[in-house]
């Protein structure tokens, strides 16, 4: 195992299963030195695990810990592409989307779930 999947065992995780994409796209694209990783939403197996409005349905936590699953996932696609994800030097840009509750306006605590995850 490499050190990356050691962290993210020791961080209290483990990367899900590869699932084959429930629509019409690839999961990555590579460009020379670069991997674009597709949108990962908060599945397990290609189902949900969480639904609704974060500031309704769910609460900031939930929602931070719907960033973090997005996060294994994306994780989950990068080691099917590289094989090793030891070989991953930085992540560029993050990009996250958040179903949000009318008037609730703490989307980037939300998507720290993924960026922190990334960070450690």
């Amino acid at each position: 195992m490499n050190k990356a999947e050691e962290k993210i065992k020791e961080l209290g995780f483990e990367l899900p299963p590869f699932t084959s994409p429930q629509a019409v796209y690839v999961p990555t694209v590579r460009s020379g030195n670069l991997i674009f990783v597709s949108g990962q939403g908060a599945t397990r197996e290609g189902k949900p695990v969480m639904l609704g409005h974060v500031g309704s349905d769910l609460s900031l936590e939930e929602g931070y810990r719907a960033a973090q699953v997005c996060g294994l996932n994306a994780l989950t696609v990068l080691k099917a592409e590289l094989g090793d994800l030891d070989k991953i030097k930085r992540i560029v840009k993050v990009l996250g989307f958040v179903s949000s509750a009318p008037g609730f306006d703490k989307q980037p605590l939300v998507i720290n779930g993924f960026s922190e995850l990334m960070e450690k």
